[in-house]
């Protein structure tokens, strides 16, 4: 189980709402908007009460006015975002009431694994779910990917000096045939050093 985040977003690991189960959240930064917390759970047995238990304890530490969009193996099949009977119908219906409790959505409608859905996308604000799709996953289970009505904030890139090389066509064919006479003798640093020098010496 992870959580996987592009360099530029920003975002922070929220390790203090996590408690004694497999669950990880992440803070992400939005323009304009409230708070999102993205977390990743697995539930390792479907009769696992600790599990529910340990979840319910993490959701109640976040705060009820910030969005949450929660995914995962949550060992609880799924039909038409309606729990479909199962082994364990106290927990069936212990987890139905904790999603009622925390005002969550299960947003997923296909299957993830066989004709089953297990994997679920949960939500307590649906109207920023545009999409959720089912694609080939990295195991035995697919993977619901979920397209977001929301707006990151990015970290910005500093901008970087570039050395103006127009005109220098000539130069760069010199040193290319330069750099291939010495390739077997000299190093990789050494060889960039000595392709830029004409360009980085002033006129």
């Amino acid at each position: 189980m992870f959580i996987a985040v592009k360099k530029d977003l920003v975002v922070v690991r929220e390790s203090n709402l996590e408690t004694e189960c497999e669950l990880l959240w992440c803070n992400i930064h939005i323009t304009g908007c409230k708070t999102l917390h993205i977390g990743a759970y697995y539930r390792p047995h479907v009769g696992d009460e600790n599990s529910l238990q340990e979840l319910d304890k993490s959701l109640s530490l976040i705060n009820p006015a910030h969005d949450i969009l929660l995914g995962g193996d949550f060992k609880g099949d799924w039909k038409n975002k309606t729990l479909k009977t199962c082994l364990f119908p106290t927990l069936h219906h212990q987890f139905g009431d904790l999603l009622d409790d925390k005002g969550l959505i299960q947003m997923a409608e296909e299957p993830t694994r066989s004709q089953n859905t297990l994997d679920l996308v949960i939500t307590n604000n649906p109207s920023r779910v545009r999409q959720v799709k089912v694609l080939p996953g990295i195991s035995y289970h697919d993977c619901p990917m979920v397209d977001l009505d929301i707006r990151p904030i990015r970290y910005k890139q500093k901008r970087r000096k570039y050395h103006c090389t127009r005109g220098h066509d000539g130069i760069a064919l010199r040193q290319i045939q330069l750099i291939d006479r010495n390739k077997d003798t000299l190093s990789v640093n050494d060889l960039w050093r000595t392709f830029k020098k004409p360009f980085m010496t002033p006129p």
